[in-house]
C-alpha cells in the first residue's frame, strides 16, 4: 500500500511543516524521505506484506499554516477477493468514502477540512502494492 499527497514542506527550527505519520492497525510505516520544494503526487509512506485481511490506515498530520494534501492511495486486492463489479479508482466523492462533517467540497476536484481532528474512512480489504 502506498500513500501518495501534495504539499510545500517548509523547514522550520524542528519538525518539517507539515508533517505526517502513517499508521497501518495502529503500527507506524515508513515515510518517504522529504524533499524542500512543491511536489504532486509525492509518496509519504508505504509498506508491503500485509497480511490477506481487513486492515486500518490512519494518517495523522499536522501543520502550522501549510496544507497538507492526500492525493492518493495505491494498494493491490487480495487475491481472494472477488472483482466482479471492481472499482480501480475511487474519487472523493464515491459514496463509500465516509467524511465527518467538517469536511467540505472544494469546486468540483476535491474534498478538504481545515478543522483539526477531521477524518475520512474508506473500508477495503488488501495485501499491498504491485507492478
Amino acid at each position: 500500500m502506498d500513500v501518495y499527497g501534495s504539499s510545500v514542506v517548509q523547514p522550520k527550527s524542528g519538525p518539517h511543516n507539515p508533517n505526517w505519520i502513517c499508521h497501518v492497525d495502529d503500527v507506524i510505516i515508513p515515510s518517504t524521505a522529504l524533499v524542500q520544494f512543491p511536489e504532486n503526487n509525492w509518496q509519504l509512506c508505504n509498506t508491503t506484506g500485509l497480511s490477506d485481511s481487513h486492515h486500518t490506515l490512519s494518517i495523522t498530520a499536522s501543520s502550522h499554516g501549510n496544507p497538507f494534501w492526500l492525493d492518493y492511495i495505491l494498494y493491490t486486492p487480495s487475491a481472494g477477493a472477488v472483482l466482479k463489479n471492481f472499482l480501480i479508482k475511487v474519487e472523493d466523492s464515491d459514496s463509500s468514502m465516509h467524511f465527518d462533517s467538517s469536511w467540505q467540497r472544494l469546486a468540483n476536484f476535491a474534498t478538504m477540512a481545515d478543522t483539526k481532528g477531521s477524518t475520512m474512512e474508506f473500508n477495503f480489504t488488501g495485501t499491498s502494492r504491485h507492478f
